[in-house]
């Protein structure tokens, strides 16, 4: 399982191992009541595609940012000013 399968199910509080045999995770599974799930198709498959639109997503600003490299502060710059200290003005 790579880190990044690893971490996804961590990040959803689901414990997740690899290389474990089936009557182990049978044991696991009727003393936790839990249930085993030995494929992960559908989670990287879903995976994938929130990859694909946070990148397309970066991809469109970075664009953006290109052809119009101004700058308008979005409602967090306030707080950000005003919990620093800072002297810079908007």
């Amino acid at each position: 399982m790579s880190f990044v399968c690893a971490q996804y199910f961590a990040d959803r509080d689901v414990f997740s191992a690899d290389r474990v045999t089936e009557e182990d995770l049978q044991r696991v599974a009727a003393a936790t009541g839990g249930t085993v799930q030995t494929s992960v198709d559908n989670i990287i498959d879903e995976f994938i595609e929130e990859a694909e639109r946070s990148l397309r997503d970066a991809i469109i600003i970075a664009s953006r940012a290109v052809k119009n490299p101004t700058v308008v502060p979005g409602g967090g710059a306030i707080l950000l000013l005003l919990t620093t200290g800072s002297s810079l003005s908007i």
